[in-house]
């Protein structure tokens, strides 16, 4: 019995000193006054942020998308990988550089997430041109298309080294289980997006080119934690 005592004892000790670990690795905390009601958030990236505490809100921006933050993944022009990925941090720098104000939209954004609408963020981040536009159905709203065009004409941001004619924001393979996947695209001129199916078998870190940008595969349990692909790391 005391042998199980003590064992018990390490054990939590070690899963205790484990959460603080992994606590202490995640992003630090900022606000955002969301519907009139100041809340506590982590920024994950640039374009969505989880609660802390009560209540319990997992929220997708909408109308803009920032490029992926879990390692060197995106290059055009001539960007590497590297520099775009150091460039994106502002992104999420930027987030937690002051309380923004937002709002909760009626449509959900995808995955159990509330849809949520910062534009004062958004002009923020497409004027600096560390965002573009985003729009599942048609062109984005024209006004947030005019903020990228600026950042575009003063090659700010992602735009320092040229505008290609869309940017790979996601990218599946076909795996067992779906006999078809799809490469989504993105205007850079008016945030419209185009979803190319194919029945191609992707390679981990592969690189997927498609209308002058590229982005690497990275299937989703290796961009984080021990499994993370090796060139991520």
């Amino acid at each position: 019995m005391w042998k199980r005592w003590c064992l018990s004892v390490w054990m939590g000790i070690g899963a205790l000193w484990a959460e603080g670990t992994a606590w202490s690795q995640r992003p630090p905390t900022s606000t955002v006054m969301l519907d009139g009601r100041l809340l506590r958030v982590r920024w994950l990236d640039g374009d969505t942020f989880h609660s802390v505490g009560r209540p319990r809100i997992k929220a997708r921006l909408e109308g803009y998308n920032t490029l992926e933050n879990y390692g060197p993944v995106h290059r055009w022009g001539t960007w590497t990988a590297e520099e775009l990925d150091r460039v994106n941090d502002k992104a999420s720098e930027l987030a937690r550089s002051r309380t923004w104000r937002c709002e909760t939209l009626p449509e959900g954004g995808g995955y159990g997430r509330a849809l949520v609408r910062c534009e004062g963020f958004a002009r923020a981040l497409l004027l600096r041109g560390l965002a573009h536009t985003y729009s599942i159905r048609g062109p984005a709203d024209a006004r947030w298309n005019a903020w990228q065009h600026q950042a575009q004409r003063k090659g700010r941001g992602i735009w320092a080294k040229g505008v290609p004619a869309y940017l790979v924001t996601s990218v599946h393979s076909r795996n067992a289980r779906y006999r078809s996947a799809y490469i989504r695209l993105i205007s850079t001129r008016d945030g419209s997006s185009k979803k190319i199916e194919h029945n191609q078998r992707f390679r981990t870190c592969e690189w997927v080119c498609r209308e002058g940008s590229c982005m690497r595969y990275i299937p989703y349990k290796q961009r984080f934690g021990s499994r993370k692909a090796s060139c991520l790391r």
